[in-house]
C-alpha cells in the first residue's frame, strides 16, 4: 500500500529519572496527520500469559482513545480452541463507558487495582426478570442487568464484601446494533491466532479521544457451566501488572468474570479486577489527529539495570522513552512532561519538564534529560505519567503507573508456606534480569541455565538461603563470563531435593 503523506519520522527519545513499566501503544499500519486513515491499535504490556475461561465466562478490556476513530473490528488472539468437539462461541460486544461505569466507582474514582486476588471482586448481576440467575446467561438476551450488593455489601458465597462505592462494570452498548449477535466461534481446524469480529456492515460505533472503548467477550457454548477440560479455551492476553513487584497500572484494563457458582479467587461469582488483559486488535478510521506516539523503552536503576522488588528510599528510578511524530515539522519543539503524584490519585500533581538534551552513544539519537530529586521514605508510592504534545497542539498521554519506594512495614511481610519460583522480570531482557523465588524453610541453592539445545550456559552456586522472598540475577553470560546471544533460555533453581524451572527471553 503506498503512504499517504509519507515523510521522514524523527525519532526522539526521553530519559527520565523515575519508574516503571508498560505503556499503551498503537501498532499503526499506515502513519500520517490525514484523517479517516485505517490503522490497528492495541494495547501493549512486557508479558505474554494466556487466559483461560469455560462456558459462561466473560473477559473484558477497556482501552482508551488516543484520537476520534470509527471502530470497524476487533480481533481476539486464540491461543487454543476447545477440544471436546463442540462448537463454542465467543459472542463478541462493545461498550462506551462513562462515569457510571468501568473504570470509575460511583463517587467517580478509580477502583484501587493495589487490591489483588479475593480483594479485588466488583460483586455480580442479574437480569430484571430473573434475580437467582447470575449474568450471564444464554437466555439472557438484552435484558436488563440488576447489580447485587452494592448496597448490602455481601456475597452469594462466602459473604464477602466487594469493593467500596462499586457500580454497573457496563456503560452503553454500542455494538452489534439492536438484538443481533457478532460471533466468533471455534474453526474446524481449531486455527490459532487472531479472530476477527465484524462490524463494518453496521458501520462500526464512533469514539472521541480519551473515551474508553470496552470490548466484552463471553463464552457461549453447549455445556454452560461446565469446567471439563476440553470445554476450555485459551485467550492469548499480555499481564498488565506485577502484584509481586508491587508495579500496576492505573486503571486497570482487564476484568474477568467467573460464570460458575463460587468459583472465582474469592469464591465468590462475579466480575474481578484481573492482573492480564486479553491481546486485542482494534481495526479503526482515525477520523481526528493522531498525537505524538510515546513509547517506553527501558526501566531500571541505570540504564542498564532493572529494577527491583525492593527500591531503596531516594532512589531514582530511570525510565528510557521515545516519542515519534508522522508530520516532522510537528516535532521540532515538542514539549514532553513527566507527571507523579504521591500517595494518592487524589493528590496534587508535580510537574518536571524537559530539561537540556543528551545525546547517546549507544542509540546515536537524542534524549531529553530530567531528574527527579525529592527524596521519598520507604513506604511511599508514585503514581506517574508522561504527556507530549506537538506544535498544532496534539497532547499524548501515557496510562498512570505506581511503584513503591521500600516497604510498608516488614512486620507484615507474609512467610511462605512452600518453595516456589515466581518467574523472572523483565522477560524479555538485555542484559539482566532477575529471578524471583520464595522458600519456606533455609536451603542450599544453585541456578541453572541452559541453552536450548540442553547444553548448559551457566551455574550458580547461591549457597544457603533462609526463610522467606529471595531473588537472584543472571547477566547474560556464561560460565566464561562471556556474554551470550539472543535466544531463550531455560533455567532451573534448586533448592535441596526440590526444583522448579522457567524460561527467559534474551533480546540484543
Amino acid at each position: 500500500m503506498k503512504a499517504i503523506n509519507k515523510r521522514t519520522i524523527r525519532m526522539i527519545s526521553i530519559y527520565l529519572l523515575l519508574i516503571p513499566f508498560a505503556l499503551m501503544k498503537a501498532d499503526v499500519v499506515e502513519r500520517s496527520g490525514s484523517r479517516d486513515l485505517l490503522d490497528t491499535l492495541s494495547l501493549e504490556y512486557d508479558d505474554s500469559v494466556g487466559i483461560n475461561i469455560y462456558p459462561g465466562d466473560v473477559i473484558m478490556e477497556i482501552y482508551r482513545v488516543p484520537a476520534d476513530l470509527t471502530l470497524n473490528q476487533v480481533g481476539i488472539n486464540i491461543g487454543q480452541w476447545n477440544t471436546n468437539g463442540e462448537t463454542a462461541k465467543l459472542q463478541v460486544e462493545v461498550f462506551k463507558q462513562g462515569a457510571s461505569s468501568y473504570p470509575y466507582r460511583s463517587d467517580g474514582s478509580l477502583y484501587p487495582y493495589e487490591q489483588e486476588g479475593q480483594n479485588s471482586w466488583l460483586g455480580y448481576a442479574h437480569t430484571e426478570t430473573d434475580p437467582s440467575t447470575p449474568y450471564p446467561s444464554v437466555s439472557s438476551g438484552s435484558e436488563n442487568l440488576v447489580w447485587n450488593n452494592f448496597n448490602s455489601g455481601a456475597g452469594p458465597c462466602n459473604s464477602l464484601a466487594e469493593q467500596d462505592l462499586g457500580q454497573s462494570i457496563f456503560g452503553d452498548k454500542v455494538l452489534p446494533v439492536g438484538d443481533d449477535s457478532t460471533i466468533v466461534q471455534t474453526p474446524s481446524n481449531l486455527s490459532s491466532g487472531f479472530h476477527y469480529a465484524d462490524f463494518s456492515v453496521e458501520g462500526g460505533a464512533n469514539f472521541l479521544q480519551d473515551e474508553y472503548i470496552a470490548v466484552v467477550i463471553t463464552y457461549i457454548g453447549d455445556s454452560n457451566g461446565s469446567t471439563d477440560e476440553g470445554s476450555l479455551i485459551t485467550v492469548s492476553g499480555q499481564r498488565s501488572t506485577y502484584w509481586y513487584y508491587g508495579l500496576f497500572v492505573h486503571p486497570a484494563p482487564g476484568l474477568k468474570y467467573y460464570h460458575s457458582n463460587c468459583s472465582g479467587p474469592s469464591s465468590e461469582q462475579g466480575w474481578y479486577i484481573d492482573d492480564k488483559t486479553p491481546s486485542l486488535n482494534y481495526v479503526a478510521n482515525i477520523t481526528g489527529t493522531m498525537p505524538p506516539k510515546i513509547e517506553i523503552l527501558h526501566v531500571g536503576i541505570s540504564s542498564i539495570e532493572p529494577i527491583q522488588e525492593y527500591i531503596p528510599p531516594g532512589t531514582y528510578i530511570r525510565i528510557t522513552i521515545r516519542i515519534n511524530d508522522a508530520i516532522v515539522e510537528l516535532m521540532e519543539n515538542v514539549q514532553v512532561v513527566l507527571h507523579w503524584q504521591v500517595n494518592s490519585l487524589d493528590a496534587s500533581e508535580n510537574v518536571l519538564l524537559q530539561q537540556a538534551s543528551c545525546f547517546n552513544l549507544v542509540e546515536q539519537q537524542y534524549h531529553y534529560c530530567a531528574k527527579i530529586e525529592q527524596y521519598y521514605s520507604s513506604g511511599t508510592r508514585i503514581y506517574w505519567w508522561v504527556t507530549a504534545e506537538d506544535e498544532d497542539g496534539n497532547i499524548a498521554t501515557t496510562t498512570k503507573k505506581s511503584f513503591m519506594f521500600g516497604t510498608l512495614s516488614v512486620d507484615d511481610e507474609t512467610i511462605p508456606s512452600a518453595f516456589n519460583l515466581q518467574g523472572n522480570y523483565p522477560n524479555p531482557f538485555n542484559p539482566t534480569t532477575k529471578i524471583n523465588f520464595s522458600v519456606q524453610s533455609p536451603s542450599e541453592m544453585d541456578l541453572t541455565v541452559y541453552a536450548m539445545d540442553g547444553k548448559l550456559v551457566r551455574k550458580i552456586l547461591i549457597g544457603n538461603v533462609g526463610t522467606g522472598y529471595h531473588s537472584i540475577s543472571w547477566d547474560g553470560k556464561d560460565q566464561s563470563l562471556n556474554s551470550v546471544s539472543s535466544g531463550i533460555y531455560f533455567y532451573r533453581l534448586d533448592a535441596g531435593a526440590q526444583s522448579q524451572t522457567g524460561k527467559m527471553t534474551l533480546l540484543k
